[in-house]
């Protein structure tokens, strides 16, 4: 058992895990809010979150009814990115004051970010994390150091020596735990979890360290053994970062990642990022809408989903109706023909029916019109 500053390996494993399990499931109903919006975005519109907190399709009530998906979500989210797509930005560095010297450092900072977002690709990752927002209401960009990018500088024992270089990443919102859900800016909250599903062997590449592998569901960072969950991938473990801010005992605060029940690292926050050179979060947000009172922001697919059942009931109550006027429906005496067959054929043009003799003739009953009430809802609710 090997100690760290005073605590020894394993309680510092219990204790992080015990304190992510606990934000995870206070987080859950939000998971399946995000899981429900997801279900939408692509089409499974038949899908609610059941009161034993998993989401899952609901049947048809009647055989014949129609459950046609009109999915104008899709298209709405998709106008939504393509338009956020075509923004532009820009980064620039402003200097301090007008002496010489900090007009040209601070030109010479413009071009090192630039150089930094050509590099990360920035445009593609604003993309990817636009998606992210729109969808769930909230994404995170982690900006780390990586020590194998960057030109080589020299040889070890282990191979090449780069210089190292900035690498900027997307992090959906599954994989960020507040220690307070309430609490609404990043920077105030006491902490921050980052749990990702890392495959068992790049555990072992990152960090020299093997351990076991289990199924698990990316979405909810669980498990998967025991729910019937999309998105499960084989031989991967949780690691667990738990970031803590610098505090008055801790002033460069406190950083231990757990991947199982192995500790991978413990020790102070990396990187000087924060405030008058303090340390802090390697995280940024960006949500869709701001939700009052909650870390993470609201999609506007939340406030679609009403009206998109709405309209799928409207379009496939419309078309059962029409098949009724199309198809008829047929009223026969008992025992005068043979229904099996016509459940079977229907009433085919140039069909012959055979009733018997004595009975009341078969019919079609009276429909009527298609309501006009229901194109007037269909255009509402448009």
């Amino acid at each position: 058992m090997t100690k760290f500053n005073g605590k020894f390996s394993e309680d510092i494993v219990k204790e992080v895990r015990k304190d992510f399990e606990r934000r995870r499931q206070e987080r859950k109903p939000l998971e399946l809010q995000w899981r429900l919006n997801m279900n939408f975005y692509s089409g499974n519109q038949y899908a609610e979150i059941t009161p034993v907190g998993d989401v899952e399709q609901y049947g048809k009530q009647y055989y014949w009814q129609e459950r046609e998906v009109y999915n104008h979500i899709a298209s709405i989210i998709e106008t939504r990115l393509s338009k956020l797509n075509r923004l532009k930005c820009g980064i620039s560095v402003r200097p301090f004051s007008n002496d010489d010297s900090d007009v040209q450092t601070a030109k010479l900072s413009t071009q090192i970010i630039k150089a930094l977002c050509e590099e990360n690709d920035l445009p593609k990752l604003l993309n990817e994390a636009s998606s992210w927002s729109e969808v769930t209401g909230s994404c995170f960009f982690k900006t780390v150091w990586a020590s194998e990018k960057g030109k080589v500088i020299g040889q070890s024992k282990n191979g090449a020596v780069r210089e190292g270089d900035v690498d900027i990443s997307v992090v959906p919102p599954y994989e960020i735990f507040p220690d307070n859900i309430g609490t609404a800016n990043l920077d105030d909250c006491m902490s921050i979890i980052h749990a990702k599903a890392y495959h068992v062997d790049e555990i072992k590449d990152i960090w020299g360290v093997e351990v076991q592998g289990e199924d698990v569901n990316v979405f909810s960072l669980d498990s998967a053994s025991n729910n019937n969950l999309d998105g499960v991938a084989h031989d991967m473990c949780v690691v667990i970062e738990k970031y803590c801010r610098p505090t008055a005992d801790k002033p460069n605060g406190e950083l231990s990642i757990v991947a199982g029940d192995k500790l991978l690292y413990h020790g102070d926050l990396p990187y000087i990022n924060g405030v008058n050179e303090g340390r802090g979060y390697p995280f940024t947000k960006i949500i869709c809408l701001e939700k009052l009172g909650c870390f993470y922001g609201t999609s506007i697919i939340e406030r679609l989903i009403p009206l998109q059942r709405a309209y799928n009931a409207v379009k496939n109550r419309k078309h059962e109706f029409i098949n009724r006027l199309s198809m008829g429906v047929l009223s026969i005496e008992d025992g005068s023909v043979d229904t099996d067959n016509l459940e079977e054929e229907g009433l085919s043009p140039g069909k012959v029916l055979i009733y018997r003799q004595g009975s009341t003739p078969p019919k079609l009953l009276e429909c009527g019109k298609v309501p006009v009430d229901f194109q007037y809802e269909e255009e509402r609710i448009l």
